[in-house]
């Protein structure tokens, strides 16, 4: 499970175990840690899941949860 959370300063991952600082490399694209975010969106804009970068392991797709 990851989880992705703004806190109103920050964007975090977490992972189990694990917390990690995401920074802005460009719009909906983060970097932290090992980890790159390529966030998803629908045809209104809103976010429904992320692409998920680890090292040679690219693409991984992850769908947010209602």
């Amino acid at each position: 499970t990851f989880t992705i959370a703004f806190d109103g300063k920050a964007v975090t991952l977490a992972t189990p175990g694990e917390q990690f600082a995401l920074q802005a490399l460009r719009t909906d694209l983060w970097a932290g840690g090992p980890f790159t975010v390529h966030v998803t969106r629908d045809a209104k804009g809103r976010i429904i899941g992320f692409l998920l970068d680890l090292g040679r392991a690219q693409g991984m797709k992850f769908t947010r949860l209602p």
